[in-house]
């Protein structure tokens, strides 16, 4: 299915799946609530723009980013392994301890993660049966200074769904009160991904933040 980008989609019915319980799980921090607020705003534009939100709880999103970094750093360190033993040096601390890690991970424990990748793509199947796509944050914290430190869990979302390879797209939604860009990430399931662009689109066009910049760039 095909949709034209010049012209304003119908969104009436189209179903957009809110997984609250994996959004609110984790979101203590002051920052990080502010992130909860400004994608329930975004939820509240896609409802006035005719889109019915439906509720889903997904068990299996939570422990998918595990499993995606279980595969991904095997991939990085069985990739980058000849570079890892002769020019260590010239990896940057953070990186080459991940790279590290993953090179020391048991075989048995990537195959079990690429097992438990299919169970968890098959569940969420019948899941996105339910919806049109699914819609969440980009990250659970705004954007912030480069900081190795905060890097953590910072893939929540944008892991999950390279886990299951959905196709998605990212656009800005809102500000944190120190000026700090906020994101809203719209998921799609498969081969699916006209849905995705068709809500980012009607997003896109009924709210100004993509003209806005942060304050250091004003």
């Amino acid at each position: 299915e095909s949709i034209s980008l010049e012209d304003r989609p119908n969104m009436k019915g189209l179903r957009v799946g809110v997984p609250n319980d994996w959004v609110l799980d984790g979101a203590d921090s002051p920052e990080e609530k502010e992130v909860v607020e400004a994608f329930s705003a975004a939820v509240g534009v896609l409802l006035n723009l005719g889109c019915e939100t439906v509720d889903i709880d997904t068990p299996d999103l939570p422990q998918s980013l595990q499993v995606a970094l279980q595969i991904a750093l095997a991939d990085a360190a069985a990739i980058h392994k000849e570079h890892l033993a002769k020019n260590p040096e010239k990896i940057g601390a953070d990186v080459r301890q991940l790279l590290q890690l993953g090179a020391n991970l048991p075989g048995t424990g990537v195959a079990e993660a690429f097992h438990e990748g299919t169970l968890i793509r098959r569940r969420m199947a019948s899941v996105m049966e339910k919806v049109d796509c699914l819609v969440t944050p980009t990250t659970p914290a705004p954007a912030h200074a480069f900081d190795p430190g905060k890097t953590r869990g910072v893939a929540k979302f944008t892991g999950a769904y390279n886990l299951l390879g959905y196709p998605a797209v990212s656009l800005p939604c809102g500000f944190t009160d120190d000026g700090l860009p906020i994101g809203l990430m719209i998921a799609a399931a498969p081969f699916k991904e006209s849905k995705a662009l068709q809500v980012a689109q009607a997003y896109e066009a009924a709210t100004d933040w993509k003209d806005r910049l942060p304050e250091a760039f004003d």
